[in-house]
């Protein structure tokens, strides 16, 4: 498809906005409720067989569950030809990867509400059993007004070929560089599976640097070792708290970390309204 082709009589084609992985991403014009929207079309091979191809649409179903305004909203799966697309939320924005590139680093207050909104669409993704697998900050949307939304709740999983890495305990879905211990010995992702993901995200947020790089083996294995160097060694500029809550949700063991995306909004949440409390008068 090319811009200003017509798909299913309805999606008028406008632009490419991006290709990865999974496929091809489009900017399209929906003639039938003249609104914009995003097309998110799959690789063939995803949905090749039918095994592929439920596992799919059982993904997208659960994602269409999640309801929140930090969070993309998931409108359908549409299918024509063989060809397989989602249809979601165009939300005007870039990668929280691109925004890293241009800061470096956030500061404290300014990174904290970041991961606040992040925190508050993930516990809301949870709360429907919906679990990401493959938080990255390339799944982090932010526009011109700093509001936060994240995108491809359980896509990942949907197709052997999404970016999967494989170990001798057999598939992992997942971008290395963000991947729980627990994931990378091949165990099944939960709650804390996202929350360690997030924890890696924060670590880069507030230090400018991944706390793991290498071969996509080698980081694996650092993973499941757990040796990053602290945060403040990294950046003297970051703050204690949230270098200990960085740590703790970068845990080794499930167990350590805090065990709901709830608890981390609410700490994130704690630390905000501490720090941004005004000077007392002296």
């Amino acid at each position: 498809l090319r811009p200003g082709e017509v798909w299913m009589d309805r999606y008028h084609i406008k632009e490419e906005i991006g290709r990865g992985a999974m496929g091809r991403v489009m900017l399209a014009e929906d003639d039938m409720v003249d609104e914009s929207l995003i097309l998110k079309f799959m690789l063939p091979e995803l949905t090749v067989d039918q095994q592929s191809a439920e596992r799919f649409k059982r993904e997208v179903k659960y994602a269409r569950k999640v309801s929140h305004r930090n969070v993309i909203r998931v409108h359908d799966i549409l299918l024509k030809d063989g060809v397989c697309a989602i249809s979601m939320e165009y939300f005007n924005s870039r990668g929280l990867e691109a925004v890293l590139k241009e800061i470096n680093f956030f500061e404290t207050v300014e990174g904290l509400k970041i991961l606040h909104q992040i925190a508050g669409g993930m516990a809301a993704a949870h709360e429907q059993a919906v679990i990401h697998r493959d938080l990255k900050p390339s799944n982090i949307l932010i526009d011109d007004k700093w509001l936060v939304k994240i995108v491809d709740f359980g896509i990942a999983s949907a197709g052997t070929a999404a970016e999967a890495t494989l170990t001798q305990t057999g598939s992992i879905i997942g971008s290395p560089a963000y991947l729980a211990p627990e994931r990378a010995e091949g165990g099944d992702a939960d709650e804390r599976s996202d929350i360690y993901s997030l924890g890696v995200i924060a670590y880069y947020m507030f230090s400018g640097k991944l706390p793991y790089i290498g071969k996509p083996m080698e980081v694996l294995s650092m993973h499941r070792a757990g040796d990053a160097p602290p945060i403040m060694k990294v950046n003297e500029e970051a703050s204690p708290e949230v270098s200990k809550l960085i740590v703790k949700m970068m845990a080794v063991d499930p167990k350590a970390r805090p065990q709901s995306m709830a608890a981390v909004h609410d700490e994130v949440k704690e630390l905000l309204d501490r720090l941004e409390l005004p000077e007392e008068i002296s």
